[in-house]
Protein backbone atom coordinates (compact mmCIF):
# COMPACT_ATOMS: atom_id res chain seq x y z
CA UNK A 1 0.00 0.00 0.00
CA UNK A 2 2.63 2.60 0.89
CA UNK A 3 5.01 1.52 -1.85
CA UNK A 4 2.60 1.96 -4.40
CA UNK A 5 1.06 5.30 -2.88
CA UNK A 6 4.30 6.61 -2.54
CA UNK A 7 5.11 5.42 -5.96
CA UNK A 8 2.19 7.66 -7.39
CA UNK A 9 2.30 10.82 -5.25
CA UNK A 10 5.88 11.44 -5.89
CA UNK A 11 5.41 12.35 -9.49
CA UNK A 12 2.28 13.77 -8.63
CA UNK A 13 4.00 16.37 -6.98
CA UNK A 14 6.53 16.95 -9.38
CA UNK A 15 4.01 17.59 -11.89
CA UNK A 16 1.78 19.62 -10.05
CA UNK A 17 4.81 22.27 -8.79
CA UNK A 18 6.12 21.57 -12.25
CA UNK A 19 9.63 21.05 -9.99
CA UNK A 20 11.36 17.26 -10.77
CA UNK A 21 11.92 14.99 -7.40
CA UNK A 22 15.72 16.26 -7.29
CA UNK A 23 17.61 13.24 -5.68
CA UNK A 24 17.81 9.50 -7.14
CA UNK A 25 15.20 8.38 -4.42
CA UNK A 26 13.09 8.62 -1.81
CA UNK A 27 13.04 5.68 1.19
CA UNK A 28 10.62 5.23 3.68
CA UNK A 29 11.12 3.30 6.78
CA UNK A 30 9.28 1.79 9.65
CA UNK A 31 10.45 1.94 13.22
CA UNK A 32 9.02 0.26 15.92
CA UNK A 33 8.11 2.08 18.62
CA UNK A 34 9.39 5.87 16.73
CA UNK A 35 8.24 8.74 18.80
CA UNK A 36 6.82 10.48 15.96
CA UNK A 37 4.00 9.12 13.52
CA UNK A 38 6.33 9.99 11.00
CA UNK A 39 9.30 12.82 10.22
CA UNK A 40 10.55 13.80 7.14
CA UNK A 41 13.90 13.75 5.82
CA UNK A 42 15.80 14.80 3.07
CA UNK A 43 15.33 11.61 1.00
CA UNK A 44 14.06 9.53 4.20
CA UNK A 45 11.57 9.44 5.80
CA UNK A 46 10.57 7.69 8.80
CA UNK A 47 7.51 6.26 10.26
CA UNK A 48 5.85 4.36 13.49
CA UNK A 49 4.94 1.07 11.70
CA UNK A 50 1.21 1.54 12.33
CA UNK A 51 1.75 4.49 10.27
CA UNK A 52 3.27 2.88 7.48
CA UNK A 53 2.60 -0.68 7.54
CA UNK A 54 -1.33 -1.91 6.69
CA UNK A 55 -2.46 -5.72 6.93
CA UNK A 56 -4.46 -6.12 3.65
CA UNK A 57 -6.47 -8.73 5.50
CA UNK A 58 -7.84 -6.73 8.70
CA UNK A 59 -6.40 -3.05 8.03
CA UNK A 60 -9.78 -0.87 8.07
CA UNK A 61 -10.63 2.05 5.80
CA UNK A 62 -9.87 4.29 8.39
CA UNK A 63 -6.08 2.67 8.81
CA UNK A 64 -5.51 3.59 4.70
CA UNK A 65 -7.00 6.68 4.84
CA UNK A 66 -5.12 7.93 7.97
CA UNK A 67 -1.44 6.09 6.30
CA UNK A 68 -2.53 7.81 3.31
CA UNK A 69 -2.53 10.75 4.20
CA UNK A 70 0.76 10.52 6.55
CA UNK A 71 2.89 9.47 3.70
CA UNK A 72 1.44 12.46 1.30
CA UNK A 73 2.02 15.06 3.95
CA UNK A 74 5.51 13.34 4.51
CA UNK A 75 6.27 13.34 0.77
CA UNK A 76 5.15 16.89 0.23
CA UNK A 77 8.00 17.86 2.83
CA UNK A 78 10.23 16.98 0.00
CA UNK A 79 9.23 20.07 -1.33
CA UNK A 80 7.98 21.76 1.75
CA UNK A 81 10.11 21.76 4.38
CA UNK A 82 13.64 20.74 2.58
CA UNK A 83 13.47 22.10 -1.66
CA UNK A 84 12.03 24.87 0.16
CA UNK A 85 12.76 26.20 3.31
CA UNK A 86 11.15 28.91 5.63
CA UNK A 87 13.36 31.51 6.88
CA UNK A 88 13.21 31.12 10.34
CA UNK A 89 10.93 28.50 12.59
CA UNK A 90 8.63 31.29 12.61
CA UNK A 91 7.54 30.37 9.65
CA UNK A 92 7.23 27.02 10.44
CA UNK A 93 3.62 26.94 9.54
CA UNK A 94 3.42 27.80 5.88
CA UNK A 95 5.56 24.36 5.72
CA UNK A 96 2.94 22.77 7.89
CA UNK A 97 -0.15 24.95 6.19
CA UNK A 98 1.31 23.50 2.43
CA UNK A 99 1.64 20.06 3.28
CA UNK A 100 -1.56 19.71 5.30
CA UNK A 101 -3.03 21.17 2.16
CA UNK A 102 -1.34 19.14 -0.83
CA UNK A 103 -1.80 15.61 1.44
CA UNK A 104 -5.82 15.99 0.80
CA UNK A 105 -4.85 16.72 -2.98
CA UNK A 106 -2.87 13.87 -3.89
CA UNK A 107 -5.00 11.36 -1.76
CA UNK A 108 -7.87 12.49 -3.25
CA UNK A 109 -6.61 12.20 -6.91
CA UNK A 110 -5.86 8.87 -6.13
CA UNK A 111 -9.04 7.38 -4.14
CA UNK A 112 -11.64 9.87 -5.15
CA UNK A 113 -14.06 7.48 -3.82
CA UNK A 114 -13.07 8.79 0.12
CA UNK A 115 -14.15 11.79 -0.38
CA UNK A 116 -11.56 13.49 1.77
CA UNK A 117 -12.48 17.17 1.07
CA UNK A 118 -15.68 16.65 3.04
CA UNK A 119 -13.95 14.91 5.75
CA UNK A 120 -11.26 17.63 5.70
CA UNK A 121 -14.38 20.13 6.40
CA UNK A 122 -15.29 18.35 9.15
CA UNK A 123 -12.56 16.91 10.85
CA UNK A 124 -9.79 20.22 10.22
CA UNK A 125 -11.63 23.24 8.60
CA UNK A 126 -14.46 22.94 11.55
CA UNK A 127 -11.69 22.88 14.30
CA UNK A 128 -9.67 26.10 12.81
CA UNK A 129 -12.77 27.80 12.86
CA UNK A 130 -13.47 26.34 16.69
CA UNK A 131 -9.91 27.39 17.35
CA UNK A 132 -10.04 30.84 15.90
CA UNK A 133 -13.35 32.11 17.72
CA UNK A 134 -11.29 31.86 21.37
CA UNK A 135 -10.43 34.64 22.84
CA UNK A 136 -7.04 33.10 23.35
CA UNK A 137 -6.74 33.37 19.58
CA UNK A 138 -3.76 35.19 18.27
CA UNK A 139 -2.63 35.65 14.98
CA UNK A 140 -0.31 33.06 12.98
CA UNK A 141 2.55 34.63 13.60
CA UNK A 142 3.58 36.62 16.74
CA UNK A 143 6.12 38.88 16.87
Amino acid sequence: FALDLASKVLPFYAEYFNIKYPIAKADQIAIPDFASRAMENWGLITYREIALLIDPKSSSLTVRQRNAMTISHELAHQWFGNLVTMDWWTDLWLNEGFARWIQYLAVDRFYPEWDVWTQYVADVFSQFLVLDALKSSHPIEVP
